[in-house]
């Protein structure tokens, strides 16, 4: 099986569980790794023989405008089940990061994987 991946999606998204996080757009980073069936063998050196990772971006960026979540685990847990919705992909790990919150970390957020 292959891996696809996203590296450090950055978003602007309203997204916290206090109080003073409500309204407030924050930076979030997302990276994804898909394990991706391909279309067909030999692979040829056509988009349709791949799964896009433009269309994983254009989700993720769907997703997060889509509303305002309390958790960083429930954005992930969106991102990993609609990603499973595509039949190439049998299982997927997400990584949701908030750089911004806290000063003594680079970042705080989960990681989870699905299959």
């Amino acid at each position: 099986m292959d891996e696809l991946f996203i590296e450090g999606l950055e978003l602007q998204m309203d997204i916290g569980v206090l109080p003073e996080e409500h309204g407030v757009r924050q930076r979030v980073v997302v990276d994804v790794t898909a394990q991706v069936v391909r279309a067909r063998e030999p692979l040829g050196d056509s988009i349709d023989d791949v799964l896009s990772y433009a269309d994983i971006v254009e989700l993720v960026e769907m997703l997060a405008a889509e509303r305002r979540y309390n958790l960083v685990e429930t954005f992930a847990e969106r991102i990993a089940r609609e990603c499973l919705k595509s039949s190439r992909i049998r299982g997927v790990t997400i990584k949701v990061a908030k750089p911004d919150i806290m000063a003594q970390t680079r970042a705080v957020g989960v990681r989870i994987s699905r299959n």
